[in-house]
């Protein structure tokens, strides 16, 4: 059965790649949005917010591993495949730190790029149904119902407060940067906002510690950002 309702970024210098790559993919069933260049791809990518991204990782006007970067800070869960016209370890095992699902060498087997393209968005959609409840210790982030209970009581939280919670539980044991979550949750114009970070820290931490000035489950990283501990029932 095609996939009628999946959108994929295809990025590529190349029209004719982006030609040949539109009508495979449109052929086996996916809508198809293009990018010629790494500024391009990072506004589509933001804008359409496609299911998956079919990436070249030889832009010339941004780096590929700051685009992967950037798109990987945005979204925890949207498929990156990178495609690359000749083995380079170097750049392939860079773009896997930074956060790519997959990749591909060119000239590749038409067949075999949209099985992985399959294959990457049935992942993605596996690890979103794996996320519906966050579990964090005594904290329980129900994201279906849109609610959060400690020890069975339901927490109070604002807009902001949830989102910047469920990023945090989303990523826990993991060190995040004040503008990694700044651009997450208040998008890029807030990137520099640190102080307005730290106030809706200090109020989560009024809601979810015991002891607030001595937090249990947000930690500081003095000068970096803020880490959530890992401490959920389910890893």
């Amino acid at each position: 059965m095609r996939n009628i309702k999946s959108t994929v970024l295809i990025s590529d210098t190349i029209v004719q790649m982006r030609k040949l790559l539109r009508n495979a993919l449109q052929s086996a069933g996916y809508r198809t949005i293009e990018a010629g260049t790494g500024k391009e791809t990072l506004r589509l990518s933001q804008v359409i917010k496609p299911e998956l991204v079919l990436l070249d990782l030889t832009f010339s006007d941004i780096s590929s591993v700051d685009i992967i970067a950037k798109i990987r800070a945005r979204s925890q869960y949207m498929p990156i495949i990178a495609t690359l016209e000749q083995d380079n370890d170097s750049l392939i095992l860079d773009a896997f730190s930074e956060g790519i699902d997959d990749y591909i060498i060119k000239p590749f087997n038409i067949h075999i790029l949209a099985a992985k393209v399959k294959a990457a968005l049935r992942t993605a959609k596996f690890k979103e149904l794996q996320e519906i409840k966050l579990e964090l210790g005594e904290i329980i982030m129900d994201l279906e119902k849109h609610e959060v209970r400690k020890r069975g009581e339901i927490v109070q939280l604002s807009p902001k407060e949830y989102n910047l919670l469920a990023y945090l539980i989303q990523n826990k044991g993991k060190m995040l940067t004040h503008t990694q979550i700044l651009n997450k949750v208040w998008g890029p114009s807030h990137s520099y906002d640190t102080q307005y970070l730290r106030v809706y820290i200090g109020q989560l931490r009024k809601k979810l510690e015991m002891k607030p000035t001595s937090p249990y489950y947000i930690r500081t990283e003095v000068g970096i950002g803020y880490r959530m501990e890992r401490l959920a029932v389910n890893n």
